[in-house]
């Protein structure tokens, strides 16, 4: 991995996101481009219509602006003390989503925190910019809960359709420094049968990418009990294409993904074909 893009709203910066991306840097070095917004866009918040008055809100919209550049700063300070090459292209603006998108199309990875991302606006993870993100990245999206632990093991949530896969192939591409690591490839049906889809390729290509390979099947509902079996893995860390279904769909089913992060107990690794 080469690039990666750390997404921050101005006035909840990251230690997580930053602490995980440093260890990436450790492994082999990258170039980090910030990309920084407001934490609250008054635009959206209070239209002109309501407040004819300009005054208030540009005084807010300063002072947010004044939290963007002390996250900036900080990000810079980091970046030095730790060695890190950097780049600054989104800097205090208001929220957009179509220059993170931009940002994510030249970019081998987009990080960004599970619990702090816009929590301004909305605490509940995935919330509304989160969504965004997640849904219009051009590239595999990590997000990372405040509490990161180093990662000690892989948790893949494998359905035997391409999406599954193609997440997994990214993340082998990626992440070749966690070859070494446990991996748990689990498949997930309540069913009651014991096959798991293409097993043998999978077997196949999972072994060459990782020493210590474990593939297992799971018989219950992934929607009401994968979250509970995944917080009894510690220090671990999720890889899914889960996020594959559009937007209106997952306004009407909460996905396992959409709590896991909700709970922020686990670092996910998103990534689905484009």
């Amino acid at each position: 991995m080469k690039t990666i893009v750390l997404a921050c709203d101005g006035k909840n910066f990251s230690n997580a996101a930053f602490a995980f991306i440093k260890s990436l840097n450790e492994a082999e070095p990258i170039l980090l481009t910030g990309a920084f917004f407001l934490s609250i866009d008054y635009r959206i918040l209070i239209p002109s219509s309501l407040y004819p008055d300009p005054g208030p809100i540009a005084e807010l919209v300063a002072k947010e602006r004044v939290n963007a550049m002390n996250s900036v700063e900080l990000f810079k300070q980091k970046c030095i003390s730790n060695g890190i090459e950097y780049r600054l292209h989104e800097e205090g603006k208001s929220w957009e989503i179509n220059d993170l998108v931009k940002e994510s199309r030249f970019s081998d990875l987009l990080v960004m925190s599970e619990e702090l991302f816009f929590k301004d606006w909305e605490a509940r993870q995935p919330n509304h910019f989160m969504r965004q993100v997640i849904h219009n990245a051009e590239c595999p999206v990590m997000v990372i809960p405040e509490n990161y632990k180093t990662i000690e093991k892989i948790l893949v949530a494998y359905d035997g359709k391409r999406q599954s896969l193609f997440a997994l192939k990214l993340f082998s591409l990626l992440f070749p420094n966690f070859s070494n690591l446990e991996i748990n490839i689990v498949y997930i049906d309540n069913d009651g049968k014991d096959s798991i889809p293409d097993i043998e390729y999978l077997e196949e290509y999972a072994c060459r990418h990782y020493t210590n390979v474990n593939i297992e099947k799971l018989h219950f509902d992934t929607s009401n009990h994968f979250v509970d079996w995944v917080h009894y893995s510690k220090n671990a860390l999720l890889v899914t294409g889960a996020f594959s279904r559009s937007g209106l769909s997952n306004l009407f089913r909460e996905s396992f993904v959409e709590k896991l992060i909700k709970d922020h107990c686990i670092p996910v690794f998103i990534a689905h074909n484009l």
